[in-house]
């Protein structure tokens, strides 16, 4: 897999071109990504889950939650915070976890684990490797920040397991991360947008907003405030496809 799989994973697509096609693979394995705003509420956590239970064949929908994005430090942690952090984890684990049982289909059984990497020694641990069972269905980057998760995991055999898992079809979810020269995408609570080969919608109760600065001019004025020209604003909301 090429290399920094996971920032393709953290930008989930928010890419100038939007282009699907590649977001199916070769093969015809159907990605999924699913990037929800800051909050872990019921109705988005359920469209992720929804998706997973879809990749489903055997009967239980596995999930492995990660919060690769939660310590202060990508390489150093105190028993204390690691104990906090993995705390709060198994919080929002439980929650997707509730979500799925309220998305599943009759008959599945789901099953939420944690994988507790949050500092980069974590990504090479054999114990957090196996959490990888075959026929993963799904992937949830926790919400925090995504320049430790890059140093966590980038180029680790962790990454290597979870773009395995990717190109397999785990649907991947989380939040959202910022790249300058991509379009911006604003997604608010109890809010989700569905990446797919055949499009982009949007799910929930708010409002998605597209900015898209890729053809502006930027400039600061006399009095120090910034000037910006041929900026495009777009706002959808459920149901609507956000379109190039």
């Amino acid at each position: 897999m090429r290399k920094h799989w996971l920032h393709l994973c953290l930008t989930l697509f928010l890419i100038a071109s939007f282009n699907f096609e590649s977001v199916q693979a070769d093969a015809g394995t159907l990605h999924t990504y699913i990037p929800i705003g800051s909050d872990y509420r019921g109705d988005t956590l359920q469209r992720f889950a929804q998706a997973a239970a879809q990749h489903d064949t055997n009967g239980t929908v596995d999930i492995l939650v990660i919060p690769i994005t939660f310590a202060t430090d990508p390489f150093n942690i105190s028993n204390g915070e690691r104990q906090q952090n993995l705390t709060l984890a198994d919080t929002r684990r439980g929650q997707v976890e509730t979500a799925c049982n309220a998305a599943k289909l009759p008959g599945q059984t789901c099953r939420a684990l944690l994988a507790p990497v949050l500092v980069r020694s974590d990504a090479y641990l054999q114990a957090n490797l196996d959490l990888f069972a075959p026929g993963l269905d799904g992937m949830y980057i926790l919400g925090g920040d995504q320049t430790i998760a890059m140093q966590v995991v980038a180029n680790t055999p962790f990454e290597e397991r979870m773009a395995s898992a990717f190109n397999a079809g785990a649907v991947v979810s989380g939040k959202l991360y910022r790249n300058h020269g991509l379009l911006g995408l604003g997604v608010d609570v109890n809010t989700a947008i569905e990446f797919t080969a055949t499009g982009t919608n949007v799910w929930g109760k708010n409002t998605v907003v597209v900015f898209d600065g890729r053809y502006g001019t930027y400039a600061q004025g006399t009095n120090g405030a910034l000037s910006e020209r041929y900026i495009l604003l777009d706002t959808y909301v459920e149901g609507d496809a956000i379109m190039p």
